[in-house]
């Protein structure tokens, strides 16, 4: 025979944890309060020395306990189970009945249908404009009415791009380019730039000319190695004839006036006045001269209006049909 464990005056098999059928009805008698309940006892203090610690249990014990509680567990388990599965089934039953496809000649023939509730649609309100960005709106159009071109402007505008792009096509370009340049010739501003033209270049040409005697000079003197140089005097009615030039002993500088010239001709040389008295002027005019000292130079003279002079190692020498007298000599001499 089974053991038997009884719990709450109940008696359960040891191995199942079932209940024991045809179990003894047991009547308890409930014992007065005063029996059971005690009355208020006071706080004792214990003593810690002599108070021993509760005895452990032993295996058996703490075994029998656990196979308890694991067999009182699974009947608890099993219970809430087979509730579960009973209202499970159930509730497919009621389903079952309730859908058509799974109702087919069971019951009424008449299908069931649940009626599916209606979507309400809720109105969507437009969304309010901002009363800044209003502002802004507003005021841009009233700018843009004010501002901007009319449809009319927009016309004309595309009109003249058009006709713009046609006239600066290549083939209108060079057309337009042979027009100008014909109307170019043809204007006044060519004319009056032909004639600046002309005064510029006769100005030049008259510079060049009064230039030529100093630069054709200079050239001269090059060739002649000396420092030769123009008279700052020229008697009056007296101009150049012709540019200054090297004949390879002096440089020579001609003037004349109707059938009078004279040359001034200018070279290195060693001499003093003694010297150009003694070498040059008595052997050419014998002693038919006259020396005048002017501005510490030695002016000699002859009676034909000729001269001759030294400055600096260079000496001067005036001959020819010349015209001149004295003192336009003196001068002459006078202005090297």
């Amino acid at each position: 025979m089974s053991e038997v464990i009884v719990v709450n005056g109940k008696q359960y098999y040891a191995e199942t944890g079932l209940l024991v059928e045809n179990q003894p009805i047991t009547t308890e008698v409930e014992a007065p309060s005063v029996h059971i309940h005690q009355g208020v006892q006071k706080s004792q203090t214990l003593n810690r020395r002599f108070v021993k610690q509760p005895a452990r249990q032993t295996e058996d014990q703490v075994e029998a306990i656990r196979q308890f509680k694991r067999k009182h567990n699974y009947e608890e388990a099993r219970k809430r189970a087979a509730q579960m599965n009973a209202e499970a089934a159930r509730k497919r039953a009621t389903t079952t009945a309730q859908v058509s496809h799974f109702n087919k000649g069971v019951g009424s023939s008449k299908r069931v249908i649940t009626p599916i509730a209606q979507r309400v649609e809720t109105p969507i309100t437009p969304a309010q404009i901002h009363p800044l960005q209003a502002k802004i709106n507003t005021e841009s159009q009233i700018y843009a009415e004010k501002h901007l071109p009319s449809a009319k402007e927009i016309k004309e505008s595309a009109i003249s791009q058009a006709i713009a792009s046609v006239n600066t096509s290549p083939k209108n370009r060079k057309k337009a380019r042979g027009f100008k340049k014909l109307a170019f010739w043809k204007s006044k501003n060519f004319i009056g730039l032909t004639a600046s033209l002309t005064v510029i270049v006769a100005c030049l040409g008259y510079l060049s000319y009064l230039s030529l005697p100093d630069v054709s000079t200079r050239v001269a003197a090059m060739q002649a190695g000396i420092d030769a140089d123009l008279p700052a005097y020229v008697p009056s009615n007296y101009q150049l004839n012709g540019l200054a030039k090297f004949d390879g002993k002096a440089v020579n500088i001609s003037y004349k006036s109707g059938k009078n010239k004279y040359t001034i001709k200018q070279s290195r040389s060693s001499w003093d006045s003694v010297a150009l008295l003694n070498n040059y002027v008595e052997k050419n005019w014998s002693d038919q001269y006259t020396a005048t000292q002017e501005k510490g130079i030695m002016v000699y003279t002859s009676g034909r209006g000729e001269a001759a002079w030294v400055n600096n190692g260079i000496v001067y020498i005036i001959d020819g049909q010349t015209g001149l007298d004295d003192e336009q000599i003196r001068k002459i001499a006078n202005s090297f």
